[in-house]
Order: C-alpha cells, then sequence, then structure tokens
C-alpha cells in the first residue's frame, strides 16, 4: 500500500519555509520549495490473539520528499510501526 500526501488543510506545512526553524539545511538547500510524504506499508500486519483481547502490529516507512523544478527529490525516510491493542471485557 502506498499512500502519497501532497495536500493538506494547512498547506503550509508541505513546503521547506515551515520547517525552517526546525531543519535549516533543508530549508537552505531548497529554499520555499514544496513538499509531499509518501507513506509505504514496509511489512505485512502481524496479529497476536489472547484471551483478554488482541495486538496487532503495522511498519510503514514515511518519505519526505521535496518538489523542485528538475523533479521531486527524496530527502529523509522514516520507519514506523504502529501498535494497536484491543481488550476484551
Amino acid at each position: 500500500m502506498d499512500w502519497l500526501v501532497d495536500e493538506l488543510p494547512q498547506e503550509s506545512m508541505l513546503n521547506t519555509a515551515f520547517w525552517k526553524w526546525l531543519i535549516p539545511q533543508l530549508y537552505k538547500k531548497y529554499p520555499n520549495d514544496d513538499m509531499a510524504l509518501d507513506f509505504s506499508v514496509s511489512s505485512a500486519p502481524q496479529v497476536e490473539l489472547s484471551k483478554d483481547g488482541a495486538k496487532a502490529f503495522a511498519g510503514a516507512d514515511m518519505t519526505i520528499i521535496v518538489k523542485t523544478n528538475n523533479g521531486s527529490v527524496p530527502v529523509a525516510c522514516l520507519s514506523m510501526v504502529g501498535v494497536c491493542f484491543i481488550v476484551l471485557v
């Protein structure tokens, strides 16, 4: 599964100027360029069942992309694991 986020209600978050104070090198190299976030599932979800409930794990990668005049440039990638607990009462 792959999901590209290039529009948000607060559009300024997807511009390098928004990140200027947090990641100054990004703004310095790509001043005022638009960005996108590319989410992709990196592994199949795993589910563990027990008498008390269930746990689900899913791995995902988020790639930060800067849109330049010459095309799209991936500048960072974050790997994440999401965990969901369902407790049966």
